[in-house]
């Protein structure tokens, strides 16, 4: 299936081809290929309303998920019944939240956004 990755800020440069080869190494790793995701960086202003929105905080975080299955039960996939719901949810990335926890921790922002290390 597909991963969207679209950015939607212009605060940090991002490297999209390393950031979709990661992506795609995770969804082979965790064995999800068969699933939609989408990843979107957004702006400060963006997810502080959506932080505020989904989590009564009204301020911005690095990064929000929303899962596709409410219920699904962390460590376990998904078990869709129909061809429509092979789809892991969104995630909401804040790049320049990111960066100065990056800077402050002495990471490289596209391995912080992976998690590979």
């Amino acid at each position: 299936m597909s991963v969207l990755l679209k950015n939607a800020q212009t605060a940090v440069r991002l490297q999209w081809r390393r950031l979709e080869k990661d992506v795609t190494l995770l969804r082979q790793i965790c064995r999800v290929e068969k699933f939609d995701i989408g990843i979107m960086c957004i702006d400060t202003n963006t997810m502080t309303l959506l932080n505020k929105r989904y989590r009564n905080e009204n301020k911005p975080t690095d990064i929000l998920s929303f899962p596709f299955f409410e219920d699904q039960v962390a460590g376990e996939l998904p078990q869709p019944q129909h061809q429509d719901e092979y789809n892991l949810g969104d995630i909401f990335l804040l790049p320049s939240y990111i960066v100065s926890r990056c800077q402050e921790e002495n990471h490289d922002l596209h391995d912080m956004i992976t998690v590979r290390k």
